[in-house]
């Protein structure tokens, strides 16, 4: 868990609760823009402090705003110099990694691996991308459904778990240009644990993190 931990504890000491709050929401949900309403609902903040952290952020040039009608519009501006940095912190600590890492916490005594890989690992994702998901461990995989499951609710995606016993890790890994064994050459960012453990429980094979 010590990985998990740093991740969180690099977006705390970078940002306040909520401007964490509010990047998260604008920099993990690709598509259209969002409006202030929308934004205040998904962070659960008050909309004083959710109005002052837009206006800062779009002052910075972090953030696009636009009006449509009576209703105004907010998403990330990809031109500002920081754009792919604050994207890639904002999935790593405080974004789609924290909300899942979070929902898997009540699990995590019987999780050895978690971590998400794919689209969005690559940071490749597009609005319509689910987000994938490895669990090593002693967990059922309708436990991983039913943990995960209120995450496609905050991240507006769908979240695809896949779930394997530690045997079945290894086992799976002696197929040569199988499934699992192109996942674990892959970007991936962890959830619990780190690419250490995964290493061992690979066979120490190559577990590239992101």
């Amino acid at each position: 868990m010590a990985g998990s931990r740093k991740a969180r504890d690099i977006g705390t000491s970078l940002f306040g609760k909520g401007r964490r709050n509010v990047l998260g929401v604008l920099f993990t949900r690709p598509g259209a823009p969002l409006y202030l309403r929308e934004i205040i609902a998904a962070v659960a903040g008050g909309q004083g402090q959710v109005q002052r952290e837009l206006e800062n952020l779009h002052r910075a040039g972090l953030i696009r705003r636009e009006k449509r009608a009576n209703q105004v519009y907010y998403s990330p501006n990809p031109d500002a110099p920081i754009y792919e940095e604050l994207k890639a912190i904002a999935f790593k600590t405080f974004g789609v990694a924290d909300v899942l890492r979070e929902r898997l916490r009540p699990l995590a005594e019987r999780i050895t691996v978690a971590f998400i890989y794919g689209s969005v690992a690559r940071a490749e994702e597009r609005a319509g991308s689910d987000v994938d998901v490895m669990i090593v461990g002693d967990v059922k995989f309708s436990d991983a459904v039913l943990a995960l499951k209120p995450a496609e609710e905050r991240l507006r995606r769908n979240v695809n778990p896949s779930v394997y016993t530690r045997r079945e890790l290894r086992s799976r890994l002696r197929e040569r240009g199988g499934f699992l064994q192109r996942v674990i050459e892959e970007p991936k960012l962890f959830l619990i644990g780190n690419d250490r453990d995964l290493g061992q429980l690979a066979g120490h094979r190559t577990a590239q993190g992101a």
